[in-house]
């Protein structure tokens, strides 16, 4: 996951990680009671996803992956398949949300609150990141890519 704002359209912003642990560690804390949002975060810092591939993730995918499992995923974006390594973080969010919530292996991960078929959007996703990232230290980038 990164740090950034959605940008005008037509109009590319620069973004950077979150390297700092202890950042990573106050997102957590503050998304601990909304556990859909936290096993995002986690999952997304942890296998480096793009959004648009992390909320297309269905339980059943996701559902018995141990520490150090490759899920193949064709990225949206590039339309190129994938490995994606889920190391233990991210195995744990994923089995915490289902746990939390128990979902259908054709259901998406990280549904509407109306449809578990439907996924979030990506402007919803980036509002999160965006109020997660307001508590920390943490500031937005605003430097536009020339």
């Amino acid at each position: 996951m990164i740090a950034g704002t959605i940008s005008k359209k037509g109009v590319p912003k620069t973004v950077d990680p979150i390297r700092n642990e202890r950042d990573i560690q106050t997102i957590c804390r503050l998304l601990k009671d909304k556990p859909r949002y936290c096993a995002l975060f986690l999952i997304g810092t942890n296998t480096n996803l793009r959004i648009s591939d992390l909320l297309r993730l269905k339980a059943g995918e996701v559902r018995d992956l141990k520490k150090g499992d490759c899920l193949t995923v064709i990225e949206r974006k590039t339309r190129k398949r994938r490995d994606v390594v889920f190391n233990g973080v991210a195995v744990e969010a994923a089995q915490k949300l289902l746990e939390y919530e128990p979902l259908e292996d054709d259901e998406l991960l990280f549904h509407t609150r109306y449809s578990k078929r439907k996924p979030l959007t990506r402007e919803h996703a980036g509002r999160l990141v965006k109020e997660s990232v307001s508590y920390t230290h943490l500031t937005l980038p605003t430097k536009r890519i020339v």
